[in-house]
């Protein structure tokens, strides 16, 4: 389930949906007028990114529910995250307070390393996981430990991979343009 293209595309829906709305300035006043509303939505929204991300609550259910989950979980994520994306980039007083420490000077590098972070993710989570196997079967690694290797690996091949493919590439654009 993980590679297959319709399992990807409740998050691109929702991004392509976010971009819409942020683009209709009645539909981001309201928004931003919204104040009870939108501080809710958020609530909601980071309450069901936490679910979605949190297979153990639906492992040990019934089949149906697993299923269920498998099919959903990304899409319920992917709005989620549309949903703060939206009220990050309106005028909602929630929304603002949430933009200041996001657009800090100090994530500024993490930002240029996104895309190619999320390439080399899965790559080099496989191989931490695959390294580390016996030890992780033994208990000698817990969950943060493993997500701290996983985010330094990530980071420090995402940097390789945008210094040495991706920059470069970007170079090659005609200037002035995006």
């Amino acid at each position: 389930l993980y590679t297959k293209p319709w399992m990807r595309a409740g998050p691109l829906l929702a991004g392509v949906l976010a971009a819409l709305v942020h683009r209709m300035p009645r539909a981001m006043d309201k928004l931003a007028r919204a104040k009870v509303a939108g501080t809710l939505g958020l609530f909601v929204a980071l309450g069901v990114a936490l679910v979605s991300m949190h297979w153990p609550l639906f492992a040990l259910s019934s089949r149906a529910v697993g299923l269920v989950y498998m099919g959903t979980f990304r899409a319920a994520f992917g709005m989620a995250v549309a949903f703060v994306l939206v009220l990050v980039l309106s005028q909602h007083s929630v929304g603002r307070a949430l933009a200041r420490p996001l657009s800090a000077k100090v994530l500024w590098p993490f930002a240029q390393l996104s895309y190619s972070a999320y390439l080399v993710n899965p790559i080099v989570t496989l191989l931490v996981r695959g390294a580390l196997a016996q030890a992780i079967l033994r208990g000698s690694f817990g969950m943060a430990s493993l997500f701290a290797m996983d985010l330094a690996g990530t980071f420090a091949v995402a940097t390789l991979v945008y210094t040495l493919v991706e920059r470069p590439f970007m170079r090659l654009r005609p200037s002035g343009r995006l």
